[in-house]
């Protein structure tokens, strides 16, 4: 790490093409080990997520009923940037990038379900 250098970048100024402050690092010299310790060495992109299920039972008949299910996963489609996807090789022309914007999750992913409930009389069994 460079001395005088702040790594994180404030939360306003962060990009997925530019993360972290890329001048905060330098290549270190054949034999040396570098000062930037192995893991925190930069804040990497969180997680956002909101998932909203909704069911309604329905009554049929005194022995049949229904219950339709929706689960919205991710419902306010924020893009979520896999953290492993950070650009952390210095060599690297993309160094300090969230892996090109696409590794993640990126969509919201809606399910639908139905289940029917069926009573039987135990008495009328062989």
């Amino acid at each position: 790490m460079v001395a005088g250098q702040v790594a994180n970048l404030d939360s306003s100024a962060r990009t997925w093409r530019k993360w972290s402050n890329t001048a905060a690092f330098s290549i270190t010299p054949n034999g040396r080990f570098g000062t930037a310790p192995r893991t925190n060495a930069i804040r990497l992109p969180g997680l956002v997520n909101m998932d909203f299920p909704i069911h309604k039972a329905v009554k049929l008949t005194e022995k049949r009923s229904a219950e339709f299910r929706t689960e919205i996963f991710n419902l306010a489609n924020h893009y979520n940037p896999d953290p492993g996807s950070v650009d952390l090789n210095i060599r690297s022309f993309t160094f300090g990038s969230i892996g090109g914007g696409v590794s993640g999750i990126t969509t919201r992913v809606i399910q639908l379900g139905a289940k029917l409930y069926f009573k039987v009389d135990a008495t009328a069994l062989p």
